[in-house]
C-alpha cells in the first residue's frame, strides 16, 4: 500500500487522500506549490505560486481584536430596541444587529432552497465512495468539539479584476490574488478556538485555500488543518458537497459547520449555520454576533439539537415567503 508521508508545511498541512486509489486509507499531506490556486466559489484569476510575499494592504489588514465574547452579549438588549424587524420569521437566521426586509428576505429564500434541495434532491453517496473519502485528522484536545468554516462569502471575498479589494498579494512570478477580509474575523477566530477546534473546509483547491489561510491566521495557531475540493462529493449538477462523515471516528454531534450555501452541508442540515454571504459590506457584523451562539453551542451534548432548537431550518420547507 503507498501512502504519502506524514508531513507539515509551516504548521499547518492539507487534509489529502491517499494516492493509492484502491485504499480508502489517507494521510496528511505537503501542499504542492506548483498547484493552480483557483476558487470554486470565484470567477477571478488567480495566480499559480504559492509563496506570497506583501504587495498593498489597506486599513482593512486583519488584526486581533482585544474585545471578548460578551461585547456581542451585552449588545443584545441594544440590539432588540433598534431591529424593527426583530419579530420576523426566520429573523434569527441573520445574528447582526439590523438587517434590511429585502436583505433577509433574500437569505431566507436561499437558505430555502438549499435545505429543499438537500432534503429533496440530494442523494447520498455509497458506502465505498465514502470510505475512500476518509480522512484521519489530529485533534489536539478530543473535548472541545470541532467548528468548520467556509472560505469564499463566509470568511472572505476573491475579487475580479474588475472590483475593489480589501487586500492585494502578489506571487512570486507576479500574479496577483486579491480579496476582501469579513469584518471581525480576528475576533471571530481568537474567541472561538478557545472553545472549538477549528478547519477550514472549502470547495477550492489546496493552494488557494492554504494562501488564505496563511494570511487570515498568521500566527498559525488558530486553524489547524483544510479540508479542499478533492474531499468534497461533486454532483451531476455541478454542486461541491461537503459530508461531514468524512472525518474518521469523530462523532456527528461535535461538529458544526458554517457556510454561506446550505446544500453544501446537504447530507447534514442540523450540523449546519447558513451564515450571510459577504463580498464588500464593511459595516458588516455577522462574524462578531455569531460568536455567543457558537460558545453557547459548544456547551451543549450535541450540536445538532442546539441547531434544530434554535434555527429551526427544516421548517423552511413549507413556509411561504
Amino acid at each position: 500500500m503507498i501512502k504519502k508521508k506524514i508531513t507539515f508545511l509551516n504548521k499547518k498541512y492539507q487534509l489529502s487522500q491517499s494516492e493509492d486509489e484502491k485504499t480508502p486509507d489517507t494521510a496528511l499531506t505537503p501542499l504542492s506549490i506548483k498547484e493552480q490556486i483557483q476558487s470554486d466559489d470565484s470567477d477571478s484569476g488567480t495566480p499559480n505560486i504559492m509563496t506570497l510575499t506583501p504587495l498593498k494592504m489597506s486599513k482593512f489588514k486583519i488584526q486581533h481584536e482585544k474585545s471578548k465574547s460578551s461585547f456581542a452579549h451585552n449588545a443584545r438588549n441594544l440590539v432588540n430596541r433598534r431591529d424593527k424587524l426583530a419579530e420576523y420569521p426566520f429573523r434569527w437566521l441573520i445574528f447582526g444587529q439590523r438587517t434590511t426586509e429585502e436583505t433577509l428576505l433574500k437569505h431566507i429564500e436561499q437558505t430555502k432552497r438549499g435545505v429543499i434541495y438537500a432534503t429533496k434532491s440530494l442523494k447520498p453517496p455509497s458506502e465505498k465512495f465514502l470510505q475512500q473519502k476518509k480522512v484521519d485528522i489530529p485533534l489536539k484536545e478530543k473535548e472541545k468539539k470541532i467548528l468548520i468554516l467556509d472560505l469564499d462569502e463566509t470568511l472572505i471575498h476573491s475579487c475580479t479584476s474588475r472590483e475593489k479589494s480589501q487586500v492585494q498579494l502578489r506571487t512570486e512570478d507576479g500574479q496577483l490574488l486579491r480579496f476582501n477580509v469579513r469584518p471581525h474575523l480576528a475576533y471571530f477566530l481568537d474567541n472561538l478556538s478557545t472553545f472549538y477546534q477549528i478547519f477550514i473546509f472549502t470547495a477550492s483547491s489546496p493552494s488557494y485555500a492554504l494562501a488564505l489561510v496563511d494570511y487570515i491566521d498568521p500566527l498559525e495557531d488558530k486553524i489547524l488543518g483544510i479540508f479542499t475540493r478533492n474531499h468534497c462529493l461533486e454532483t451531476k449538477n455541478g454542486y461541491f458537497i461537503k459530508d461531514l462523515r468524512i472525518l474518521r471516528d469523530v462523532d456527528l454531534k461535535n461538529i458544526i459547520i458554517v457556510d454561506n450555501l446550505t446544500h453544501s452541508f446537504g447530507f447534514q442540515i442540523e450540523n449546519g449555520i447558513p451564515i450571510l454571504e459577504w463580498t464588500d459590506d464593511e459595516k458588516d457584523q455577522e462574524l462578531k454576533y455569531l460568536v455567543d451562539y457558537l460558545i453557547e453551542a459548544s456547551q451543549y451534548n450535541d450540536v445538532r439539537e442546539f441547531n434544530r432548537e434554535k434555527l429551526k431550518l427544516h421548517e423552511l420547507i413549507d413556509y411561504n415567503l
